[in-house]
């Protein structure tokens, strides 16, 4: 007879619920984000951050110990025009995905969902390198590929990023 542990039978838990368990948010800053969530959409790490409950650098050493991979806070990097153009918008778009830096035989791809691997395994095959994901928050991709669709031979400096961040921020409150 085969043993399980408590771990694989034990339902999957949100993020939310491990940020709490972890002692970075308490129960009523979740519901009140659950709640803006279900009125603004969002993910709940992003709206966690907008809130003010959780800081974004905060956030993203907690996604990156929970998936055992690397994070990369957007707005402090810059990417080239020539790192970006190896992929095509829509892609980039479509699959939420950013490439931020190439070398021979690789390129490290922003994700939001960095243990998507069809995308990874697809993007592998387009570019013939090897994907190395590391981990972003939506609100930063969201900015990020918003400013790319605006300016698509400019490359994307962490300026430009929290800019487009701040003008998505503004429409939520509007509506």
């Amino acid at each position: 007879m085969m043993q399980f542990s408590s771990k694989s039978i034990k339902k999957k838990q949100r993020i939310g619920e491990l940020l709490v368990e972890h002692g970075l948010i308490n129960t009523n800053q979740l519901k009140e984000a659950l709640k803006r969530q279900a009125q603004a959409g969002g993910h709940i790490g992003s709206v966690l951050v907008e809130m003010g409950f959780i800081t974004l650098d905060n956030l993203l050493g907690f996604l990156s110990q929970q998936l055992g991979i690397p994070s990369v806070n957007l707005s402090k990097i810059e990417i080239s025009p020539e790192t970006l153009k190896i992929m095509p918008v829509e892609k980039i778009k479509a699959m939420k995905v950013l490439p931020i830096s190439i070398d021979e035989g690789s390129v490290t791809l922003a994700m939001v969902n960095p243990r998507d691997m069809l995308s990874i395994r697809d993007i592998e095959f387009s570019l013939g390198r090897k994907v190395n994901p590391v981990v972003v928050p939506a609100s930063q991709m969201e900015a990020a590929i918003q400013s790319l669709i605006l300016n698509p031979e400019r490359g994307l400096t962490g300026e430009i990023i929290e800019k487009e961040a701040q003008k998505a921020e503004t429409k939520k409150h509007l509506l």
